[in-house]
C-alpha cells in the first residue's frame, strides 16, 4: 500500500466477465494503476491471514453467489485492520444500497453496477484513495487522543512503575479548593463541570509542553496525570509553577454565571517510591492536601521522607464520618418513611372505620325492606289461596256441568235410537237410520273435543299454580341476595386502603427478593463488593453502543447511542455481571443508576450550549421506582441544569416488566419526566404484542426495542382491527386490512421500532426488508468508550 501514488486496486466479484470488464477500464483509464482480480467462489472468501497491504483500492462486489456471506460480511471482518484499503462497495438493487448505507465501515462509495460509467469508476477509485491517506492521519490522531484520555492505559501505566527505577513519570494530582461551598451554589453536575475544566486546562499545559500526558479522573474531586518527568527537578517545578498561573486565568462559566476557584496539586515522581497503583494515587493524594494548606493555586511535591501516617488517620476519620452521615440519613429516610405509613395506615383506619358504619346502616334499612317484604308476602300468599280456591270451585262446577251434560246426551241418545229401532220398517226408516248414526258419531267426536278442551284447562290451572309458587318464593331469595351483595361491596371497599399503605411493606418484600437472590449465588455477592470497589476508585467507563437509523429521517438529526458500563478491571467477569444489572442489590443499581445519569448529564452540559448533537438511551432498572432516593437525587440534578434542557437528549429504556410491577408510581414518574422534561420514553421485555400499542399510548412513547425474532413475528401476525370507519369506508378498505401486518400497523400509528442483536449481514438485510427503524448489534456497530468525532479530536471527554 502505497501513501505517494495509486499503484494497486483488487476486484472481489463472482462474475469473471464482469471483472474483467473493470480490468479494462482502469487500464484504460488509469494506465499505471495494476488491477487485480479475485474470484471468491474458485479461491475462497479471503481470512484473516490475507494480505492487504499491498492493496490500495479494493472493488468489493455485494452479492458473491456464497450461501450465508456478502460483501458486507468480507467488509466487517477485516476492516479494522490498519492494511485494510479503500473500499468501493458495488451494488445491486433492492436493500443492500440501504444495508451499506447503515453499516459506515469504511465504504467510501457504493456504485449501482447498472449504473456505473468510465468516469464514474475513475473518479470513485481516485477519491477513495485520497480520502484513505487522509483517514490514516486522521485516525492516527485519534489514536493518541484516546490513549491520552484512556483509563486503561493511564492504570497500566501505574503499576508499570513497579519495575521502574529511574525517574521516567510523574503522577500529579490536582483538586479544587473549597468545593463544599461551590457545591452548594453550582450543584453536582456543576461540580464535575468545574473539575473537567480544571483537567481540560491542565491537560492543554502539559500538551503544549510536549509531556506525554496522560489523564484520568480519579475520584468526584479529583483528576490525575501522568507526565514525563523533565530533565530535572527545577524543570518540573518550574512547569507546575506555570501551570498554577494558567489555572488562575481560567475563569469558570457554568449557566452563563462566572466563578473563581483555586486548585492544590500534589506531585509524585514515579520510579522513586515502589508501590501498587493505589498506594501511588494515594500518596500523590496526600501531597495535594499538604498544597491545600496553601491558599491560592498551590503544589507541593512529595519527599521520601515526608510522614504520610497521619493522612491515613485523617482518611479514617473522613470515612467514619462519611459513614456516620450515611447512618443518619438513612435513619431520617426511615423515619420519613414510617411516618408516610402511619399516616397511611391512619387513613386506612378512618376509611375502614366509616366504611363498617356505612355497612351497620346499611344493614338497618335492609333488614327494614326486609321486614316490609315478608308482610307483602304473607298478603300475597293469602290472596293468592283464595284465587286458587275460588278457581277450584269454578273447576268443579264446570266439570259437574259437563258430566250431567254428557250423560243427558247419552240417555237422549239410547231413548232415540230404541225410537229409530221400534220405528224402523221401511227403507226409509233405514235411511233415516243410519243418518241418526252419522249424527251420533260427530256428538262423539264432539264429546272428545270437550273433554280434550278441560284436560288443556286443568293443565293451564296446574301450570298457574306453579307460577304463583314461583313469585312467592323468589321474592324474599332476591332480598337476602341484596343484602349479600351489599355486604360483599362494602367489605371490599373497606379493604381497598390495606393496598396504599402496604406500598412500604411491598417494597420491602421486593428488596428483600433482590438481596436475597444476591446472597444465594456467591459470585454475584463478590462481584457486588468489587464493582463498588471500582466505582469508588473511579474505574469504570461509560460505554455507548450506536442505535443506527436504517432510512433518513428529517425529523430526528441527533445520533443515537445506548449507553453501558465498562470496568477496567483485570477480569472480564465483570463486564459480563455489567451487562446486566438487575442481578444487582438495589443499593448497587442505584449507585449505577446515578453513575450513567451523572456521566450523561455530563456530557449534555460539557460545551456550555443548549444544543447536544447526541440521544442517549438509558436502561431503567427496579431501583427508579422502588424507592423515592434516586428520584430525587435526578430532579435536583434536573433542576440545577434546567438550562440545557437535559431530557430533550435523553431516551428512558422502559422494561414492561419492571413497570408492571410498580405500574401507578412508575406511571406518574414517567409521565412527569416526559410532560415536564421532554425525556423521551421506549418500551423493551416487550412478552406480548397484542397490547403494545396500549403500553406506548399510555406511556406517550413512540419507540419499541425488540429482538430479531420478535421482528419476524410483528411481520407476520395480523393486525387488530380497531378502526371506526364508515361502512363505505370499510367495504373499500376490506382487503387491505385483512393483509395489515402489526409491524406495519405500528408503523401506520408513528412507533417507530429498535431492533437489537443485529450480528451479521443476513439478520441486517432481513432487519431493513421487514421495515425497522433502527439498528444495533456488533455487526451495525461495536460499543465504544468515547464519542470522539473524527473530525475534532480536541473535544475533551474525561470519566
Amino acid at each position: 500500500m502505497s501513501d505517494s501514488q495509486l499503484e494497486k486496486v483488487l476486484i472481489i466479484d463472482d462474475n469473471s466477465d464482469y471483472r474483467k470488464l473493470i480490468k479494462t477500464f482502469i487500464k484504460k483509464l488509469l494506465p499505471g494503476v495494476q488491477s487485480i482480480e479475485y474470484d471468491p467462489v474458485f479461491e475462497g472468501v479471503p481470512d484473516d491471514s490475507f494480505d492487504w497491504s499491498e492493496i490500495d483500492v479494493l472493488l468489493l462486489d455485494h452479492n458473491l453467489s456464497i450461501i450465508g456471506t456478502t460483501g458486507l460480511d468480507i467488509l466487517h471482518q477485516h476492516h479494522k485492520k490498519a492494511s485494510f484499503p479503500a473500499t468501493i462497495m458495488l451494488t445491486g438493487a433492492g436493500t443492500e444500497e440501504v444495508a451499506i448505507r447503515a453499516l459506515k465501515l469504511g465504504i467510501y462509495e457504493y456504485q449501482s453496477k447498472q449504473s456505473l460509467t468510465k468516469d464514474k469508476l475513475k473518479q470513485s477509485i481516485i477519491h477513495a484513495w485520497e480520502d484513505k491517506k487522509k483517514e490514516r492521519i486522521k485516525k492516527l490522531e485519534i489514536t493518541q487522543h484516546n490513549r491520552s484520555f484512556s483509563k486503561e492505559v493511564f492504570y497500566e501505566s501505574l503499576e508499570q512503575a513497579f519495575n521502574q527505577k529511574e525517574n521516567g513519570r510523574v503522577l500529579i494530582v490536582i483538586r479544587p479548593d473549597d468545593l463544599d461551598i461551590l457545591e452548594e451554589e453550582i450543584g453536582i453536575i456543576g461540580r464535575d463541570s468545574l473539575v473537567n475544566h480544571i483537567a481540560k486546562h491542565s491537560f492543554e499545559v502539559f500538551k503544549l509542553g510536549d509531556c506525554n500526558p496522560n489523564i484520568t479522573r480519579i475520584s468526584d474531586i479529583e483528576v490525575a496525570i501522568q507526565i514525563d518527568f523533565p530533565s530535572n527537578q527545577e524543570t518540573l517545578e518550574f512547569n507546575l509553577l506555570g501551570l498554577s498561573k494558567h489555572l488562575s486565568k481560567c475563569t469558570f462559566t457554568f449557566s452563563e454565571d462566572k466563578y473563581k476557584f483555586s486548585v492544590s496539586i500534589g506531585v509524585l515522581t514515579l520510579g522513586v517510591f515502589n508501590e501498587p497503583a493505589e498506594q501511588l494515587i494515594f500518596i500523590a493524594t496526600a501531597a495535594c492536601k499538604q498544597a491545600s494548606e496553601i491558599k491560592g493555586n498551590s503544589f507541593y511535591v512529595w519527599k521520601s521522607d515526608d510522614d504520610l501516617s497521619r493522612y491515613v488517620e485523617e482518611d479514617e476519620i473522613i470515612d467514619d464520618q462519611a459513614s456516620n452521615n450515611e447512618i443518619a440519613t438513612k435513619a431520617i429516610e426511615e423515619k420519613e418513611n414510617l411516618e408516610a405509613e402511619l399516616k397511611a395506615a391512619e387513613e386506612a383506619k378512618n376509611k375502614a372505620e366509616t366504611a363498617i358504619q356505612t355497612e351497620q346502616e346499611a344493614k338497618k334499612m335492609l333488614q327494614a325492606e326486609l321486614k316490609i317484604a315478608e308482610e307483602e308476602k304473607e298478603k300475597a300468599e293469602l290472596h293468592i289461596d283464595q284465587q286458587i280456591q275460588q278457581q277450584n270451585e269454578a273447576i268443579l262446577v264446570v266439570e259437574a256441568e259437563e258430566r250431567a251434560k254428557v250423560q243427558a246426551e247419552i240417555l237422549a241418545e239410547q231413548e232415540a235410537q230404541q225410537r229409530i229401532e221400534a220405528e224402523l220398517k221401511t227403507e226409509e226408516e233405514i235411511k233415516a237410520k243410519l243418518q241418526i248414526e252419522s249424527e251420533m258419531k260427530l256428538m262423539t267426536e264432539e264429546k272428545k273435543k270437550l273433554e280434550a278442551e278441560l284436560k288443556i284447562v286443568k293443565k293451564e290451572n296446574e301450570k298457574l299454580k306453579a307460577e304463583l309458587k314461583v313469585v312467592m318464593e323468589a321474592a324474599p331469595n332476591n332480598q337476602v341476595a341484596e343484602i349479600n351483595a351489599i355486604h360483599t361491596h362494602t367489605k371490599t371497599e373497606s379493604n381497598k386502603p390495606k393496598e396504599n399503605s402496604g406500598i412500604s411493606s411491598n417494597n420491602e418484600e421486593q428488596e428483600s427478593d433482590a438481596d436475597e437472590t444476591q446472597a444465594s449465588d456467591p459470585f454475584i455477592h463478590e462481584a457486588e463488593i468489587q464493582i463498588k470497589k471500582l466505582i469508588d476508585e473511579k474505574r469504570i467507563i461509560q460505554t455507548y453502543q450506536p442505535v443506527t437509523a436504517m432510512f433518513d429521517d428529517e425529523h430526528e438529526t441527533k445520533e443515537i447511542y445506548m449507553t453501558g458500563l465498562q470496568a477496567i478491571a483485570e477480569s472480564d467477569n465483570l463486564n459480563k455481571y455489567l451487562s446486566d444489572t438487575s442481578i444487582f442489590s438495589l443499593s448497587l443499581q442505584q449507585a449505577i443508576n446515578e453513575w450513567i445519569l451523572r456521566q450523561v448529564f455530563l456530557r449534555i452540559t460539557e460545551n456550555g450550549t443548549t444544543k447536544c448533537q447526541y440521544l442517549f438511551l438509558i436502561r431503567v432498572t427496579e431501583s427508579w421506582f422502588s424507592n423515592f432516593t434516586l428520584i430525587d437525587w435526578l430532579q435536583k440534578i434536573l433542576s440545577q441544569t434546567k438550562k440545557y434542557n437535559p431530557g430533550s437528549s435523553i431516551i428512558l429504556d422502559i422494561p414492561l416488566d419492571i413497570f408492571n410491577n410498580h405500574k401507578k408510581r412508575a406511571q406518574e414518574l414517567i409521565n412527569s419526566l416526559h410532560s415536564s422534561h421532554q425525556f423521551r420514553i421506549a418500551l423493551s421485555n416487550i412478552k406480548s404484542m397484542d397490547n403494545v400499542l396500549d403500553n406506548c399510548e399510555l406511556l406517550s412513547s413512540n419507540l419499541v426495542i425488540i429482538n430479531t425474532k420478535q421482528l419476524k413475528k410483528l411481520a407476520t401476525i395480523l393486525a387488530p382491527h380497531k378502526r371506526e370507519d364508515t361502512d363505505a369506508e370499510k367495504d373499500e378498505d376490506e382487503d387491505e386490512d385483512k393483509n395489515l401486518n402489526m409491524l406495519r400497523y405500528l408503523k401506520l400509528k408513528n412507533i417507530k421500532i429498535i431492533t437489537t442483536g443485529i450480528e451479521n449481514s443476513t439478520l441486517l438485510t432481513d432487519a431493513i426488508t421487514a421495515g425497522t427503524d433502527y439498528t444495533v448489534g456488533s455487526f451495525i456497530g461495536e460499543i465504544q468508550d468515547n464519542l470522539v468525532e473524527s473530525h475534532t479530536v480536541e473535544s475533551f471527554e474525561l470519566t
